[in-house]
Formats: C-alpha cells, structure tokens, sequence
C-alpha cells in the first residue's frame, strides 16, 4: 500500500509539471510559441531575430513585474556578458517598433529595467 501511494504522489507531481511547462505565452494580443519560436500578434506573424524573441520571452514570462537590465543581459546573452547595458535599450527599441500594433507596451522603469503592460482601449482609438 505504501509503495502504491508513493507511486500516486510521483504521478500527480508529474502531471503538475507538465501543466507548467507549456510552450505557448500570452499576454494582451501576444501569442508567442517557444517550440516553434513565432510570435504573433492577433492573426499576425512577428518577425523577430534570437535575441529579440528571448528577451521578449522572457518579459512574457513576468508581465507586470520590472526586468533589470542586468537580467536581461543574464538571460538573453548568457552570465558571461559583461557590456554595457545599452545594448538592452537597442534590442527593446527595436522590439517596441514591432509590438507597436498590440495592446502590449514595454515601459521603461527610470533607473531599472523594463516592464511589460497593457494599453487601455481608449488610447488604441
């Protein structure tokens, strides 16, 4: 019995983590696909280099929260970038021209980073 309920106990965590990792994000009219690494807004395909679907990825992953720049440094160029953080401001420039059709915003956070929000309908009018 014991070894029937351990079993029972694995099988449940196994199944929470595989609800976990899903390969589809979304936040606003953002869809990105992380298996097939294609973003879309609405019906529309983004065209996004490595980077740009990393760090965007990423911002999808804490929507609402504020990224540092170091993070993004960290996470889409790897623990061993040791630049200047302008470079996230670049790749984030480039990424705000391609959302620009979305509901979705990245703001800057003075000082900080990045964080992503939603645009309220009226100010899509």
């Amino acid at each position: 019995e014991l070894v029937a309920r351990i079993k029972s106990l694995f099988r449940r965590v196994d199944s929470l983590t595989q609800h976990k990792e899903t390969s589809i994000l979304k936040y606003g009219n953002i869809v990105l696909n992380t298996k097939t690494r294609q973003c879309f807004v609405n019906d529309d395909k983004l065209e996004l280099t490595p980077t740009e679907f990393n760090a965007l990825s990423y911002m999808l992953l804490n929507p609402n929260q504020a990224v540092s720049r170091q993070e993004l440094l960290k996470h889409v160029w790897g623990s061993q970038w040791d630049q200047d953080t302008r470079v996230t401001d670049d790749m984030v420039k480039r990424l705000r021209k391609k959302i620009v059709h979305s509901n979705v915003r990245i703001e800057s956070v003075w000082g900080f980073g990045f964080r992503l929000s939603l645009v309220n309908n009226h100010e899509n009018n």
